[in-house]
């Protein structure tokens, strides 16, 4: 696996016209502060992971290994998804469990996955109507 090396991309479906992904880029220059932060695309229809998935498994490959993807397209706020941290053979991708994030890391090679559910690493107490920039 290749290490990280301080990009992190997002995409997702929650637009340019809210708060919510400045607020995601804002964690992350919060926790780190020399990251390189880059957007697929915010503007996925809403809910829709099939698009969402085929954009990220398009574009990943022409990132630098070891990239960090952040993938924030679930029906609904909490709704009866994990967050996952899957780590390929030179990428991690981070991402509900709801099958957006399958195709990327299937391309690349899945080397590990994890259930991102200790608390103790969120940024604070769940937002209820966006997790996107809480865990």
């Amino acid at each position: 696996m290749k290490e990280p090396v301080g990009v992190v991309v997002f995409l997702s479906d929650v637009g340019y016209t809210d708060p919510y992904a400045s607020t995601m880029n804002a964690v992350v220059m919060s926790e780190c502060p020399n990251a390189r932060i880059e957007v697929i695309t915010h503007d996925i229809p809403s809910y829709d992971v099939r698009k969402a998935s085929i954009s990220l498994l398009i574009a990943y490959k022409f990132f630098p290994k070891g990239t960090i993807f952040v993938v924030v397209v679930v029906p609904g706020v909490g709704i009866n998804s994990k967050p996952l941290i899957i780590i390929t053979r030179n990428y991690y991708f981070v991402g509900p469990d709801n099958g957006v994030l399958l195709p990327a890391a299937l391309n690349d090679g899945i080397e590990e996955v994890y259930v991102a559910d200790n608390e103790r690493y969120f940024r604070r107490a769940l937002d209820s109507t966006f997790h996107g920039s809480d865990i």
